[in-house]
């Protein structure tokens, strides 16, 4: 069984709370979740991968635990484990890895259509879905 720690982002709880969401989602894995978004950080990992889901924060904002996130982040990637990004969360991992974040200007909220390329289609990740899947984005 594969243990995946969620970094907590946002900051709803409850049935809103997207890190329960995918918890749910990912019920034959054992799924941890620490509150990055209440300073609350893992103190190891002893994981097999990690998610970050989104935040009504940005990654510029001058909060600590998002300057702390960018830390962890940059300490994930040089373990080579797996990390997946949602909303802000990718948007964390490309910024903690040199990348720039920039807005869009303006949001969309809805399902759009998304293909997986030939290197997608070998990612562990995606093992099982199809190259063309549904997906909801906001």
């Amino acid at each position: 069984m594969k243990k995946i720690l969620i970094l907590d982002a946002d900051y709803d709880t409850g049935w809103e709370s997207t890190a329960l969401m995918i918890k749910q989602i990912l019920k034959n894995s054992e799924v941890c979740i620490s509150r990055v978004c209440e300073n609350k950080f893992p103190t190891s990992l002893d994981y097999d991968g990690f998610i970050i889901n989104g935040s009504w924060d940005s990654v510029y904002d001058n909060k600590a635990w998002i300057k702390k996130l960018v830390v962890l982040v940059r300490k994930i990637h040089n373990s080579g484990k797996p990390l997946f990004g949602i909303c802000f969360g990718y948007q964390i991992i490309a910024y903690a890895l040199g990348g720039t974040v920039v807005s869009a200007g303006s949001h969309y909220f809805g399902y759009s259509n998304f293909y997986l390329t030939k290197k997608g289609a070998r990612d562990k990740l995606f093992i099982g879905l199809k190259k063309k899947f549904v997906c909801f984005e906001t």
